[in-house]
């Protein structure tokens, strides 16, 4: 584009030394001069990037059955190395219990009789077995296991690289559940273990939200 504009006041000059070509010349430089600024902005506009705006889900633990009635916010971040972590406090459990915490397919937490059923299984979009967060093979959405304290309370913070708040491994607009019993990672020696972890009921969940930035 620099060269069309020198080409241009080099056709005008040639042209006529007249007053009416000398205007010519004079608007053409002007013209020529904008464009360079023009061109000088948009080359140093292209070399930077905005940088995105971080992505945040959340999930309220407010569901749970007539045995359990835990409660907690879960917050989910997307961090620049494109891990999530997850920051949880979760209370009115068991004094001292485990419990398997996983991502489960669907946010669907309609049925009446058991609302924390109608979430699926496990989310598992590339139909892997059951595992531990750090095993090669796992579902997207194994989380592992959240631990208790003496007052049923759980906090924990849980960095994972499999699922996502974008993309196909995105766990926005699916179910966060805490099991009754502890996951056994895949490592309990059974069919049930390779599929849910023996991680025994459904004793609380929570749709996953996107949250304030």
């Amino acid at each position: 584009m620099k060269q069309l504009s020198i080409l241009f006041l080099v056709l005008i000059v040639n042209c006529s030394n007249s007053m009416k070509m000398r205007t010519i010349i004079t608007i053409g430089v002007v013209a020529a001069v904008v464009l360079a600024v023009i061109i000088t902005v948009c080359t140093a506009t292209a070399g930077s990037s905005v940088s995105p705006q971080p992505i945040n889900a959340v999930a309220a633990i407010t569901i749970g059955t007539e045995k359990s009635q835990i409660k907690g916010i879960i917050r989910f971040t997307k961090e620049s190395d494109g891990t999530v972590t997850v920051v949880g406090d979760i209370r009115n459990l068991g004094p001292n219990t485990t419990h398997g915490f996983h991502i489960h397919e669907l946010g669907d937490v309609s049925d009446e009789t058991s609302p924390c059923g109608s979430t699926a299984g496990h989310f598992n979009p590339y139909g892997k077995t059951h595992g531990s967060p750090t095993s090669e093979t796992r579902h997207v959405g194994d989380l592992g296991n959240i631990d208790a304290d003496k007052d049923g309370v759980a906090s924990f913070t849980i960095k994972d690289s499999e699922i996502a708040l974008d993309g196909p491994n995105s766990v926005i607009g699916r179910a966060v559940v805490v099991h009754a019993d502890k996951d056994d990672l895949g490592l309990g020696g059974s069919e049930g273990s390779l599929k849910t972890g023996n991680a025994g009921g459904r004793i609380g969940c929570g749709v996953v939200g996107i949250a304030k930035n």
